[in-house]
C-alpha cells in the first residue's frame, strides 16, 4: 500500500465553517464488581462496571441553549442519563426551530 507523503484533502476556508450550536460534556461514575468469566479462548471478563451517577453540562455561544451543570446519583443512573439526554435534545431542537427577526 502506497500512502501519499502530502495529505490529499485539506480544509483551508475556515471562515466558511459552521459552528456547533451546543455541545454536551458528560461523565459517568461507576463501581466495579469483580468477576471471572471466560468469553473466548484467549479472553475473559474480570470486572463488571455498574453506573452510579453522572454529571453533564451544555455549553453554547447562545444564551438560550446554555444549561448549568446537572448531577444525578442513583441505581438507575444509565436510564436517567438517556432520559435527560433525550429531553435536552428535544429542548435544543425546539429552540433551534424558533424563528426570530434579524437584529440590525
Amino acid at each position: 500500500v502506497f500512502m501519499p507523503e502530502e495529505p490529499v484533502l485539506k480544509f483551508k476556508n475556515f471562515q466558511y465553517k459552521f459552528t456547533c450550536p451546543a455541545v454536551m460534556y458528560a461523565d459517568f461514575e461507576a463501581y466495579s464488581i469483580s468477576m471471572s468469566e471466560k468469553v473466548g479462548p484467549k479472553s475473559s471478563n474480570i470486572a463488571e462496571q455498574k453506573p452510579t451517577g453522572f454529571g453533564y453540562i451544555i455549553v453554547s455561544e447562545h444564551d438560550k441553549l446554555r444549561k448549568p451543570l446537572k448531577v444525578y446519583r442513583g441505581r438507575d443512573a444509565a436510564e436517567m442519563f438517556v432520559q435527560c439526554l433525550m429531553n435536552e435534545c428535544y429542548d435544543i431542537e425546539n429552540l433551534l426551530r424558533e424563528v426570530e427577526p434579524m437584529v440590525y
